[in-house]
């Protein structure tokens, strides 16, 4: 009974331990900003991330934090750096 009790232990503490640093590698991913948008007037947008939705619609994730909604079709390209 003991040794059932150490091993469910054991497999609570690890499951703890990959979930928190999947959360933090994924919470410092999301900060980089690695990405430019290039919008097709020639415009440039430093970005952290863009999401594009089934609607036709894409956020952009600027670097400063702010988000600006576009139509996708405005968008030319998207290189990452």
């Amino acid at each position: 009974m003991r040794e059932n009790l150490k091993t469910i232990f054991f497999i609570i503490i690890l499951t703890v331990l990959v979930y928190g640093i999947v959360t933090y590698l994924s919470y410092k991913d999301d900060k980089v900003c690695d990405e430019v948008v290039i919008m097709n007037d020639g415009s440039q947008i430093e970005s952290r991330s863009v999401i594009s939705y089934e609607n036709g619609m894409s956020t952009i994730r600027q670097c400063n934090g702010e988000e600006v909604d576009t139509p996708t079709t405005n968008i030319k390209m998207i290189t990452t750096y």
